[in-house]
C-alpha cells in the first residue's frame, strides 16, 4: 500500500529532530562545506596531525630523539595520510566505541598503521610521551 507524501506540518516537525539549525532549515546554504565538517573530516585532521608533526620534528635539528625520517619514511607517512578513507574512518570509530576516546583511537589506528614502520614506531613513542607529557601539565 503506497503511503502519502509527508504533509508540510511533518516536515517542519522534521527540522526540529535535526542535531542543529545546519542539518535542518539551513541545509540549503550549509551543504557545501558540510564534508570539511564532517565526523570523516573532524578524524581525518586529527589523523594529519598525528602524522605532521613527527615530520616535523624528524626536521627540527635540536629535537635529536626524533631522528631524520629516510625518504620511505617520509613517503610512508604521507601515503598514510593521503589515502585515508571513510573505512579507515570507522577503524577509528569501532575503537572510539570502546576506549570512548576519540584521540586515544586515532592514536591506536595510527600505531597499528606504523608496526610495519620501525624508524617511524620510534618518533611515534617519542612524540606520543610528549603529547601525554603535555596533558599532564596543561
Amino acid at each position: 500500500m503506497p503511503t502519502a507524501p509527508p504533509s508540510s506540518r511533518d516536515s517542519e516537525i522534521s527540522n526540529f529532530s535535526k542535531l542543529s539549525p545546519f542539518d535542518g532549515r539551513y541545509w540549503g546554504k550549509a551543504n557545501d562545506f558540510a564534508s570539511s565538517m564532517s565526523e570523516f573530516s573532524f578524524i581525518n585532521f586529527r589523523v594529519l596531525v598525528r602524522i605532521k608533526l613527527p615530520l616535523y620534528l624528524s626536521k627540527v635539528p635540536q629535537v635529536t630523539e626524533v631522528p631524520c625520517f629516510s625518504k620511505d619514511g617520509d613517503v610512508y607517512l604521507q601515503f598514510i595520510f593521503d589515502v585515508f578513507s571513510i573505512d579507515d574512518t570507522l577503524e577509528v570509530n569501532k575503537v572510539e566505541r570502546v576506549a570512548y576516546d576519540d584521540v586515544k583511537a586515532v592514536e591506536y589506528f595510527l600505531k597499528q598503521k606504523f608496526e610495519s614502520q620501525p624508524e617511524i614506531v620510534k618518533a611515534w613513542e617519542v612524540e606520543s610521551l610528549a603529547f601525554s607529557v603535555k596533558h599532564v601539565f596543561t
